[in-house]
């Protein structure tokens, strides 16, 4: 990604922390059905990473990846050619 759309990504993830867990769930769900699951990574990623790094939230729940995502992430990370 290019470096000013991965901040404006990341910007909107952090504003809106309510809409992430459903954002990296219908991710995951998209990249299952595709032909090319490898193109979503690089947002799951993203996802993931504002994820962790959350502070001042109002449910400490919305600091947590659920497992279904996790395996489905690392699964993509591992398969991948590169």
């Amino acid at each position: 990604m290019q470096k000013g759309a991965l901040i404006r990504t990341r910007r909107a993830l952090r504003s809106a922390p309510e809409h992430v867990p459903p954002f990296m769930a219908t991710l995951v769900a998209q990249a299952k059905s595709s032909q090319t699951p490898l193109v979503y990574i690089p947002l799951l990623g993203a996802a993931v990473d504002v994820t962790i790094r959350f502070k001042n939230v109002k449910y400490e729940s919305l600091t947590q990846i659920p497992p279904s995502i996790q395996v489905s992430y690392t699964a993509a990370i591992f398969q991948s050619p590169s």
